[in-house]
């Protein structure tokens, strides 16, 4: 992580991920507000990672305080996957 507070920066291999908890309008979208679902059972956008240890990554975020729906699952594919 390069910047841990809000709005935080990740860098993955080439790739940065800036994650906003929530904020008011811009300049450029003055009718947008970013706040975080009411109903957490019902989401409207996912992102999926893929991580070469994901009960270390599941590990380390947690203890950085990241939430998750669920612990990792293992899918028909052989794949663990995380809801966050």
């Amino acid at each position: 992580m390069i910047k841990p507070n809000d709005p935080s920066y990740i860098k993955l291999a080439n790739t940065w991920i800036i994650l906003n908890s929530g904020g008011g309008p811009t300049p450029d979208k003055p009718e947008v507000l970013l706040e975080t679902p009411s109903d957490l059972n019902r989401v409207n956008t996912f992102l999926n990672l893929r991580v070469a240890d994901l009960w270390a990554c599941y590990k380390q975020r947690g203890d950085k305080g990241a939430f998750f729906l669920t612990q990792p699952l293992d899918n028909q594919l052989g794949l663990a996957m995380l809801h966050a």
